[in-house]
C-alpha cells in the first residue's frame, strides 16, 4: 500500500499511472505467487471521481479507491 501511495505522489502525467477502466498488471513473486491488480468501476466519493483498483493475491482479494491529481 505505502508503495502505491509513492508512486501516486510521485506520478506528474496519468500516463505512469494509467487508470483506465478495464487495465490488468500481473506480478508473479519469487516464491511463484501471482498478484493481479484491475482497473474497475468508477464512482464519487466525497465529491472526487474515484476508481476501483482490484488486487487478487492467492485467495487474498482486496479493493482501492483512488483518485489521481495534478498534485499528487
Amino acid at each position: 500500500m505505502l508503495m502505491l501511495v509513492l508512486l501516486l505522489s510521485a506520478a506528474q502525467d496519468a500516463d505512469y499511472f494509467p487508470l483506465q477502466k478495464g487495465n490488468e498488471l500481473s506480478f508473479r513473486s519469487s516464491n511463484g505467487q501471482t498478484m493481479t491488480r484491475r482497473v474497475g468501476s468508477t464512482a464519487q466519493i466525497k465529491g472526487v471521481e474515484c476508481i476501483s483498483l482490484q488486487t487478487e493475491r492467492g485467495s487474498q482479494k482486496t479493493r482501492e479507491w483512488l483518485a489521481l491529481a495534478p498534485t499528487g
